[in-house]
């Protein structure tokens, strides 16, 4: 059994607080030990059987100052859920989980018949039918009303950013120190991302349990089902029931407080709204809304918005980000009818940071712990030289975080207003809770708030990845990750990628991180022009059109990108390709286990699948129109000429045309920007395929900084995660 130990340097005022320990942790030691005179006297040592407590498998042996007689409980596991681990994670295999591999595996295969089973309706009537059935799956399940009353929700439905809205709303509250779950989809590598516990994934043998338990009661019951019974749930109808099913599971001390729950699709008939009931959900929210999976909402905005209304409830305050005129319309219609309370929260501008003078010690614990997650790039807020710091990057995400902070506040608000005598068993004190309420209100952000949105992390949306093994070949290479799939995220996640790419311009340029050659110093521009290039790498669901998509990120990236040189426009990209993916459309890969993927599949053990959609793709973009350049040289025809004939990287398929991709022409004899192997326009025959032609682009020259923005779709961005070697957890 592996032991996980946090030191803590207690002051004596606070050793009457504990015996209160002992109703979160199950061993606690107290002992004396040699301090220097200006350290508090006294340490507790607190024991943590990782079996025992499979949500806080990840504490590290740290220190802590934990000032004043005000400490709460609830600073103790806001420290321990957001400290990152330096211990590793127990004997080869187990992984901390009671199951064994096999075991394991027949789970996900299980799974894996489940997802390629299922057909998306293609008519409302039939998810209604499913719907309307969801009450008899859950019973069958012991799901009944009386169980799912012991679990609160907020609920998010919305087209863009009601993930990452789910995921900071949670991590405000996980920060503040309530026990807390989260419920999402899709996942990106590993299906246990969909139910997660302060911040973890769900165990695998909790998981594995809570399955067996589900599957086991609805495939008993569909086998005794007349011709036409209910037979099972679709994929995400099952996994619906069997994460409320894990979370009722849990024992009483380490049960949720709070479930954030961010609906499928739509909203009125989705699985979620069959969960989340009158009298369960504290607030509800709806994110920004657009067009997506118009064959199940409707082709209209209003029609749209009437669906993702479906979540409202009777006196239940819902928050809404701001919206098209004539949605908002439908919403506050809908609000209206339902007696639901309507609010559009102020904007995270508005807010200024809770200063230490002013939160008292027990709103400001100052746990000390560095949370070094450089994988995501962050939103910055700044108001009167104070900073609020958004976890997730581009400007969009403030958005999202105000629809968040207003959640927190609201569940804080109506959690502050329970019983004394709840209160002697909470692990929040209901008047913290209910001050920071009341500071939301004032437009002040309380430093636990802050530090939930600055340690949030959404894997897959807005996240930037260096890639280390083209650093070991001497490349420079860095993947944008963001699963966009609608024009208006395609628009967004354009925007984002472009200022990242500047950014990172401007901190080579400002480095000193200079010329190659002497020829390069030559020109600064052509020099500044060079040293950075950019591949799209897309693919997007059958269901979408990237007729839509497709000139939805090209005008963004032309209208974004823009450069010094004198002679030429610098082109919006270098090359872009249109790949198959791994998973989707029904295919379960296996879960990250750390090694099956140390290395990439080599592009010649990946079978050639069907291209006819990636070549489709690649034929909306050849005919999108390209920018000309400002001068009398014709880009195009010097970059086409100079390009002919060069070899083209195995695994890749290129285009028939040479678009402005590869043009731009600056003095001193240099052609246009073309990377090593990769034309303007091509197909991969496999993912594999391609990141091994990316990487060896960058590897051919040191001098480039290749950056790639893989976007289109979240299971191509989970794809490449697996690839990549990066777990999202």
């Amino acid at each position: 059994m592996w032991l996980r130990l946090i030191m803590l340097q207690l002051q004596s005022n606070f050793r009457h607080q504990i015996s209160r320990l002992g109703h979160s942790f199950r061993h606690i030691v107290i002992m004396p030990v040699a301090l220097p005179s200006e350290m508090a006297p006294s340490v507790a040592t607190i024991a943590l059987p990782s079996r025992r407590t499979n949500d806080l498998q990840a504490i590290p042996h740290v220190h802590a100052d934990l000032p004043g007689a005000n400490f709460h409980l609830s600073h103790l596991r806001t420290f321990c859920a957001a400290s990152p681990s330096s211990f590793p994670p127990g004997p080869p295999g187990t992984r901390g989980d009671d199951i064994s591999e096999k075991d394991w595996s027949e789970v996900e295969a299980r799974l894996g018949e489940m997802a390629a089973s299922k057909i998306r309706p293609s008519v409302s009537g039939v998810r209604r039918n499913e719907f309307e059935l969801m009450p008899i799956f859950m019973q069958r399940a012991g799901l009944t009303q009386e169980r799912l009353a012991a679990l609160k929700f907020i609920h998010v439905a919305g087209t863009k950013g009601k993930g990452s809205t789910c995921a900071m709303v949670e991590s405000i509250l996980r920060s503040c120190g309530y026990r807390t779950a989260l419920y999402t989809s899709p996942h990106l590598v590993d299906p246990r991302e969909r139910i997660q516990v302060d911040g973890k994934m769900l165990p695998r043998s909790a998981f594995a349990a809570s399955f067996q338990r589900v599957f086991g009661a609805l495939k008993a019951a569909a086998d005794n089902d007349e011709k036409d019974g209910p037979g099972m749930p679709s994929f995400f109808y099952f996994l619906t029931i069997m994460a409320m099913d894990a979370l009722l599971a849990r024992p009483r001390h380490l049960a949720p407080e709070v479930v954030v729950l961010e609906v499928g699709i739509g909203g009125r008939l989705d699985a979620t709204n069959a969960v989340a009931t009158r009298g369960s959900v504290a607030a509800a929210a709806i994110t920004s809304l657009g067009f997506d999976h118009m064959e199940l909402l409707g082709d209209t905005l209003p029609k749209i918005a009437r669906e993702k209304a479906g979540i409202m409830k009777p006196d239940t305050p819902v928050l809404v980000a701001p919206q098209e005129p004539e949605a908002m319309d439908v919403l506050q219609e809908v609000a209206v009818r339902v007696g639901a309370h309507l609010v559009q929260p102020p904007p995270l501008e508005l807010y200024r940071r809770e200063s230490p003078s002013t939160t008292g010690d027990a709103a400001a614990a100052r746990l000390r712990f560095q949370h070094p997650d450089t994988s995501t790039s962050r939103t910055t807020v700044t108001d009167d030289d104070s900073e609020v710091v958004v976890g997730i990057g581009g400007e969009h995400m403030k958005v999202n975080a105000a629809l968040a902070v207003a959640l927190a506040a609201e569940w804080e608000l109506q959690y502050g207003a329970v019983s004394t005598a709840a209160a002697a068993a909470a692990a929040v004190e209901p008047a913290v809770a209910a001050a920071r309420a009341a500071a939301v209100r004032s437009l002040t952000l309380p430093q636990e708030y802050a530090m939930g949105l600055r340690t949030v992390r959404w894997p897959g949306r807005s996240q930037v990845l260096h890639d280390d093994e083209a650093a070991a070949q001497g490349g420079r290479l860095t993947f944008y990750l963001d699963g966009a799939h609608t024009p208006e995220s395609m628009a967004v996640c354009g925007a984002w990628f472009a200022r990242e790419v500047k950014a990172a311009e401007k901190a080579a340029g400002s480095s000193g991180d200079g010329a190659a050659d002497g020829a390069a110093q030559s020109s600064s521009s052509c020099r500044r022009r060079r040293r950075h290039a950019i591949v799209l790498l897309f693919n997007c669901m059958k269901e979408r059109d990237p007729a839509v998509l497709l000139p939805a990120l090209a005008a963004t990236l032309s209208t974004a990108r823009q450069t010094d040189c004198q002679l030429g426009a610098e082109p919006p990209l270098a090359a872009a390709i249109f790949t198959p993916m791994l998973s989707g459309s029904g295919v379960l890969l296996p879960s990250y286990d750390g090694k099956q993927l140390e290395r990439p599949q080599p592009a010649a053990a990946v079978p050639v699948t069907d291209l006819t959609w990636q070549l489709r793709m690649r034929s909306v973009w050849d005919s999108l129109p390209q920018p000309q350049a400002p001068s009398d040289t014709n880009p195009v025809l010097a970059a086409t000429a100079a390009a002919a004939g060069a070899p083209v990287a195995p695994g890749l398929r290129a285009g028939p045309t040479s678009g402005s991709g590869t043009g731009g022409v600056c003095e001193g004899g240099y052609g246009g920007m073309r990377l090593h192997g990769l034309p303007y326009s091509s197909v991969g025959e496999s993912l594999p395929a391609v990141l091994g032609a990316v990487r060896a682009a960058a590897a051919a020259d040191p001098w480039v900084h290749v950056h790639v923005l893989v976007t289109g779709s979240l299971y191509l961005v989970g794809d490449m995660l697996r690839l990549l070697n990066k777990p999202p957890l």
